[in-house]
């Protein structure tokens, strides 16, 4: 079988961004945290009792922490993680992730946080704001993130299959071009278990 291209994003598709980004308000602003799964707007001044300044705040600290985005939880099941092992070993795959610059760089984390949970076998590791041209570029066939406007960018990029992993916080308002998948697991088993 021909080893084939797949794209993942990383926060909110593999790792939780969404409860790191909760516990440093919490612990910068006294607040409640988070995790994923409890977040239904995009728009953290909806989710967290915070204003626009403070998600400022939180982004300059984030950029200056050397190992944020290194200490972030993975999302997956044990069976999700068993058929990533799978995928990275029997097919080419690309992190495309839009993490802002910081010390040390967040391709390097990004880097050292699939190392630290066993998949280091990705291809490459692409930070950009431009994952839809990317996605061009690498000529993937699978592509898979949780942001509706990033689906909807490469799809039109013609990119085969797009993937929305389907979230509270993520719902499109129209029916979208691309898939939605409801998890990580149906994503990859549809990779793996083609016929």
């Amino acid at each position: 079988m021909a080893r084939t291209r797949v794209g993942l994003d990383m926060d909110g598709v593999l790792c939780n961004f969404a409860k790191g980004f909760s516990q440093l308000a919490a612990d910068l602003f006294q607040i409640p945290k988070c995790d994923s799964r409890q977040i239904f707007s995009w728009d953290w001044t909806i989710t967290l009792p915070i204003s626009n300044e403070d998600v400022n705040v939180l982004w300059k600290d984030i950029a200056h922490h050397p190992n944020w985005w290194f200490e972030l939880d993975p999302l997956w099941t044990f069976d999700e993680y068993r058929l990533l092992q799978y995928l990275v070993f029997k097919h080419d795959v690309f992190i495309l992730t839009s993490r802002p610059s910081g010390i040390p760089d967040p391709k390097t984390q990004t880097l050292k946080w699939l190392l630290q949970h066993g998949l280091e076998k990705v291809v490459d590791v692409y930070i950009t704001s431009r994952k839809a041209q990317m996605a061009k570029e690498l000529a993937l066939e699978y592509f898979i993130d949780d942001y509706p406007n990033t689906c909807l960018l490469v799809h039109r990029e013609g990119i085969p299959q797009v993937f929305l992993l389907e979230r509270k916080y993520n719902s499109p308002i129209i029916t979208p071009p691309y898939k939605i998948t409801r998890s990580l697991e149906e994503f990859l088993s549809l990779i793996l278990y083609r016929i």
